[in-house]
């Protein structure tokens, strides 16, 4: 692949910018069309929506949505759309998805109802995934309405199981086939040259629970847990009252003592950003000294694990530099007859290995007397910080941002690890943030919230990265 540049002249990329500015209600229109659809993936043996009946609904939505901009989606067999612009034999693409993950606790409001506030539109998959939908949807219709010719047509791809176990795009694949070149946006910009792989599943103890009644924290494996609620008989409740703190409340209720933790969520690959809750309630549980024996042993190993962030309780930690450290977080845990249950993702450098990994999970969890099930394990893509499309990519964003951002190694899980040929790129710039506090308006957080300013400025980059993108490859 030779490398050619053909950017858009200034007065193209001005003709660009007044005709998105003249659209911009359309865009935040469709946006709050798509968030206004519950679209959680899960499987369900039903070939109508094998993904549940929100996704087919989102997947109906945007059909109507292209119908009305004179597109034609294609909708292959449910698992997930597709829509083909330009007169090229080959293709560039650009894969987004409309599933999102569940709700969770904490929002202003209804997160199924968006709100546009303070140029922000607020809802569940506002940014993960909805608006790299609109931005692909609206770089088309920016092409097209300013004739801005290609040589490759342009492939816009729907997901609906990307937050689940990305059976859509492998089925695409096997059905379709793939653009010469794809771009992802379901990230940052500028471009990303690299993705952790994911190791996720489940830690299972015995029936060894005897003052713990019941569990449940988190929704989903990939996002740190921002809630707890733990029950325990009420004669516990002095001890525990006498250990509470601003982020975990004891209660009693008849005759259970309620322990209640309030933590910080955060996506599985932004620990950093996060409290988790289980450690919270955990560290109370400990203090309090109300569990013993191999109760108190079970919820001190996995206490442990979710102080760590990389691993090292696991034997896993693992640093390859600019292509990654390993992180690990608890995204959930339950009790079921009397077996803990504790749910977690692990993302682990690119160029790592799951059959590193696995072993080595299997080995600690045998040491303390758990069973290890592995529920997820992909490994990542890498390529260089210098690869021509990277570089390019790269260049495009920070002229029209003003950054002077370098390439980066993609912490997330994107259709890019099943695509051959394909990057992060975008949609979001983290330069304005919305009006919460940490730990909240960002992906798989409550009251997530895109920017409007940042979508705008995101369809006009992929505009310009599509121009550049077709004269590489011509």
């Amino acid at each position: 692949m030779e490398e050619r540049r053909m950017k858009l002249s200034p007065a193209q990329l001005a003709r660009v910018d007044g005709y998105l500015h003249s659209r911009r209600d359309a865009m935040v229109g469709t946006l709050c069309r798509l968030v206004a659809v519950e679209s959680v993936s899960h499987d369900t043996p039903d070939p109508a929506c094998p993904f549940g009946p929100g996704c087919r609904a989102a997947l109906d939505e945007m059909g109507r949505i292209c119908a009305e901009k004179g597109l034609t989606m294609q909708n292959h067999d449910n698992f997930c759309g597709s829509v083909r612009w330009g007169q090229g034999e080959r293709e560039l693409g650009i894969f987004s998805h409309l599933d999102v993950v569940p709700a969770g606790p904490g929002w202003s409001g209804d997160p199924f109802v968006p709100v546009v506030e303070n140029g922000f539109v607020r809802g569940r998959g506002a940014i993960d995934n909805k608006a790299g939908a609109v931005v692909g949807l609206y770089a088309i219709e920016c092409l097209r309405a300013l004739d801005i010719p290609l040589h490759h047509a342009v492939r816009l791809f729907f997901g609906c199981s990307e937050e689940d176990m990305m059976t859509d795009i492998l089925y695409y694949g096997e059905q379709v086939g793939w653009p010469e070149f794809s771009l992802v946006p379901d990230a940052v910009f500028p471009a990303a040259f690299a993705e952790k792989g994911i190791c996720a599943g489940y830690f299972t103890s015995g029936p060894v629970a005897r003052e713990i009644r019941s569990l449940r924290a988190g929704t989903v494996t990939n996002a740190v847990a921002g809630e707890c609620v733990i029950t325990l008989s009420a004669r516990h409740y002095p001890r525990l009252f006498a250990c509470r703190t601003d982020r975990v409340e004891v209660t009693c209720d008849g005759d259970e003592a309620v322990v209640r933790a309030q933590g910080l969520s955060a996506h599985a690959s932004r620990p950093h950003q996060s409290i988790n809750a289980i450690a919270l309630a955990f560290d109370l549980l400990l203090e309090a000294g109300v569990l013993d024996g191999e109760e108190r042993e079970a919820v001190a190993f996995w206490d442990g694990c979710l102080h760590d962030f990389y691993g090292g309780p696991l034997g896993i930690a693992l640093d390859r530099g600019e292509y990654g450290e390993l992180t690990i977080i608890g995204g959930t845990a339950s009790l079921e007859e009397g077996r803990f249950r504790f749910g977690f993702n692990c993302r682990y450098p690119a160029g790592d290995s799951c059959g590193r990994i696995v072993p080595l999970l299997e080995q600690a969890a045998a040491a303390h007397r758990f069973a290890l099930s592995v529920e997820e394990g992909v490994d990542g893509f890498c390529l260089s910080p210098d690869h021509p499309v990277v570089a390019a990519m790269t260049a495009v964003a920070n002229e029209l941002t003003g950054e002077q951002r370098r390439p980066y190694l993609m912490k997330g899980a994107t259709y890019c690890r099943s695509i051959p040929n394909a990057i992060p790129f975008g949609p979001e710039m983290d330069q304005d943030a919305p009006a919460f506090p940490v730990g909240r308006g960002g992906i798989h957080q409550a009251d997530e919230s895109m920017s409007v300013n940042e979508l705008i400025n995101a369809v006009k980059i992929y505009v310009a990265a599509l121009v550049e993108l077709d004269a590489m490859l011509e």
